[in-house]
């Protein structure tokens, strides 16, 4: 068995990138329906992984939980982004439950 990294062994980290898949299959779509809210959204979606592993690589704790904040709030913007895509109709309402869902956890 392989080594992991210490944000490897985190569950929000799994489903961080499972976010990144959920994305990938909105991404047709909002390439030209929307392609700023798609700039935007990626961005998010890939900073919730990235914080979650600078919070995990650190020791202090403090520096740990400002990264996981930070993390929580790239999470919100998702579920915003998500919302709107929602109403807007840029995306199925199937895709954006997935998303949500992994973003309730």
């Amino acid at each position: 068995m392989k080594d992991q990294f210490a944000d490897e062994k985190l569950h929000a980290y799994e489903l961080a990138l499972r976010l990144l898949v959920v994305l990938r299959d909105a991404e047709n779509a909002l390439e030209y329906m929307d392609p700023t809210i798609l700039v935007r959204l990626r961005r998010a979606c890939k900073a919730i992984s990235l914080e979650i592993a600078k919070g995990a690589s650190e020791s202090n704790s403090w520096d740990g939980t400002r990264y996981y904040k930070r993390a929580q709030r790239y999470a919100a913007q998702c579920r915003v982004l998500l919302d709107s895509c929602r109403e807007l109709e840029l995306v199925s309402t199937s895709l954006v439950e997935a998303g949500a869902e992994i973003l309730e956890r």
